[in-house]
């Protein structure tokens, strides 16, 4: 009975990411058409600073709620793993660095390498901070 329960378990987890995933990727899709033909790509740095604040959060939120409320493991899944997962994107990311080496923008390139890296961990850092606080106050 135990094993039914594991694999039921994860049957719902994956379809969490699942359907998460599809959502966050049909949403940075849809944005990134917004920054086609520009050398910086402003819409995938933005998409992904917002996607590693709110994952900070969202840790925050689950850590918070999800000893009284397990069902917030569940959120996890669908809204960390899957959603943002897909929303934010290191391949993007990976691809607009070798776009502008390619155009010639090396400097541009590491300028957007160095600073949405050291942005998403500040940013990361400060949605766990905001999210504690917040979360704290309403248990």
């Amino acid at each position: 009975m135990k094993e039914k329960s594991r694999g039921a378990e994860i049957l719902l987890t994956l379809i969490c990411v699942f359907f998460g995933g599809a959502i966050g990727a049909g949403i940075r899709a849809g944005f990134g058409f917004l920054s086609r033909g520009w050398s910086w790509p402003w819409v995938i740095f933005a998409i992904n600073l917002t996607g590693a604040f709110l994952l900070g959060l969202l840790d925050s939120l689950v850590a918070a709620k999800s000893s009284a409320h397990p069902g917030f493991k569940k959120l996890s899944s669908l809204v960390g793993t899957g959603m943002m997962g897909a929303f934010t994107t290191y391949g993007t990311f990976v691809d607009g660095v070798r776009h502008q080496f390619l155009s010639s923008l090396q400097s541009a390139a590491v300028g957007y390498a160095f600073s949405s890296l050291v942005a998403g961990v500040f940013l990361a850092g400060l949605g766990l901070y905001i999210g504690k606080k917040i979360f704290k106050e309403a248990k």
